[in-house]
């Protein structure tokens, strides 16, 4: 076997060492061994270290294993990726994601049966290693579209001349949401397009959230109702465990809320919203990911970007979680990062077809 390159991808630090420490026993001299310990941290990674085998972990924050790679496949990426997990059960959504093998990690005592499973990764590295690969170069389209190194930076510059009138915006948010919500809203004011807002709830009801953030805004805020036509100057709140959609009847907007499958584990999904905006709106929308856990709502950005929707993200600093937005910005779904207290203003600027860019 001649040298080759080796990401392990796995949230436990001591995991990734003990695998490293066996593995570099093994393989051949000159052969690199990368660690990750999300999905997200291999995905910024993949271009520069290039691996020729993946050994990936199943359950992870962020990110579990299966949709890491079926972002390799939505992106006709082709790396030879073990995936391993505890669970046996996990095999056939392993295989059907994409994995060229399932490994099942020992239960009980790691310890005690960490040499004959560092064998059975030994031996699936081997094979692995002779399966074929296809890496693009650099990403492009519907992959990042800059490195994880320049985060602080936009990925474009599309705000410096009059953009077209908007007609919607459409904001996902999760984690920290309400507070930021409260804060954005306060500051908006007429005249805007209609407003659509996805908030992840654990407890409190969607009618609540409104109500809260009715008093908070100049602008009216309701839960949405099923077949309601959008309206300027209002906003509208996804109701609990209900899929929000916007779609089109002639030349009115109307609102579609129906119970469905969870999407990114969780209903109502950002991703949702934002995929029937992408569809149904295009270039005169606008979309806003905020503070939350997760990746809901960063491949839907990145389908309204695609679209030619402008879209924005939190910033870091400003973010309570900023697992989504930093999501959407290394998915390359991100015009521009702004922090929470210049959302308002720039939204406005859109909104009123300004340029933004004297602003920040």
């Amino acid at each position: 076997m001649p040298p080759i390159r080796v990401m392990i991808v796995d949230d436990s630090k001591i995991f990734c060492q003990m695998l490293k420490d066996d593995l570099e026993k093994f393989l051949p001299k000159g052969s690199e061994i990368t660690i990750a310990h999300d999905a997200i941290a291999a995905w910024a990674q993949l271009i520069s270290v290039r691996p020729r085998v993946i050994l990936l972990d199943e359950g992870m924050p962020r990110m579990d294993g299966a949709r890491f790679l079926r972002w390799l496949q939505s992106a006709d990426i082709v790396i030879p990726t073990a995936l391993i997990s505890g669970n046996p059960a996990y095999r056939e959504q392993a295989l059907s994601a994409g994995a060229s093998l399932f490994l099942l990690k020992p239960s009980g005592s790691f310890v005690g049966e960490a040499a004959d499973f560092f064998g059975v990764v030994r031996d699936a590295v081997r094979q692995l290693s002779e399966m074929p690969v296809r890496l693009p170069e650099a990403f492009t389209g519907d992959v990042p579209l800059t490195p994880a190194a320049n985060l602080s930076e936009p990925v474009s510059n599309p705000f410096s001349s009059f953009p077209p009138a908007l007609s919607l915006i459409a904001i996902g948010a999760s984690t920290g949401g309400p507070e930021a919500l409260s804060m954005l809203l306060s500051k908006l004011q007429s005249p805007l397009p209609p407003v659509v807002i996805v908030q992840h709830l654990t407890t409190a009801t969607t009618r609540r959230l409104a109500d809260r953030l009715d008093t908070d805004s100049e602008l009216p805020v309701s839960e949405a109702v099923d077949g309601e036509p959008l309206r300027p100057d209002h906003v509208y709140i996804a109701p609990s465990s209900k899929q929000l959609r916007v779609r089109r009847i002639e030349n009115e907007l109307l609102l579609s809320c129906a119970a469905g499958p969870q999407i990114n584990a969780i209903c109502p999904s950002i991703d949702v919203l934002f995929d029937s905006v992408a569809a149904t709106i295009g270039e005169s929308a606008l979309g806003v990911i905020l503070t939350g856990t997760g990746t809901d709502g960063a491949r839907g950005l990145l389908r309204m970007r695609q679209a030619g929707a402008r879209t924005f993200g939190q910033d870091e600093a400003s973010s309570a979680v900023y697992d989504m937005p930093r999501a959407a910005w290394e998915m390359g779904g991100v015009d521009r990062q702004l922090p929470l207290q210049c959302m308002a203003k720039a939204i406005t600027h859109l909104a009123r077809r300004q340029p933004i860019d004297p602003l920040f």
